[in-house]
């Protein structure tokens, strides 16, 4: 009798436990965002056609008198004046994301400190990953520097 005392005891705590707690099913893992519920990417800004001079190289002003210099001058194409040589080269944007491909530059002999400048640069846009443009300011940010390059829009279209 003691055993189906007992017996009753656990059936009737088993039915009361299921009854009265909630059931811990699993639940699917929350799907990732889909494209109708990810806000859109901001759209590529239309850089074709604009001339930029270079006003402040990561936090460091720019040599007075030596212009430095980018141009958007057809889809997908990229040139300057780095501070002493010309370059050119391929740029891709998506969004705000911008990469410049290789850059090719001629190869004139400047004094010291102006090279130093050009290399810098140069090597600031091989290292471009986004950018911010308005009417009259560019800013291009990229990996290794703590502030980016800006520019001033050299003339409105």
């Amino acid at each position: 009798m003691r055993v189906r005392v007992l017996w009753i005891l656990v059936i009737a705590l088993s039915t009361i436990a299921s009854v009265g707690c909630p059931t811990h099913e699993a639940k699917p893992a929350a799907s990732p965002a889909t494209s109708e519920s990810a806000p859109p990417p901001p759209p590529t800004p239309n850089l074709l056609g604009s001339q930029w001079l270079l006003e402040d190289l990561g936090g460091q002003p720019v040599i007075d008198q030596v212009e430095a210099s980018l141009s958007f001058p057809e889809p997908g194409k990229a040139a300057g004046n780095g501070s002493c040589n010309q370059f050119s080269g391929t740029v891709k944007m998506s969004g705000v994301a911008i990469t410049f491909g290789p850059l090719s530059a001629t190869h004139k002999e400047c004094v010291p400190n102006v090279n130093d400048q050009e290399a810098a640069y140069l090597k600031a846009l091989q290292a471009a990953e986004w950018l911010e443009v308005d009417e009259l300011f560019l800013s291009i940010h990229y990996k290794g520097g703590d502030k980016p390059l800006h520019f001033i829009r050299a003339s409105l279209p």
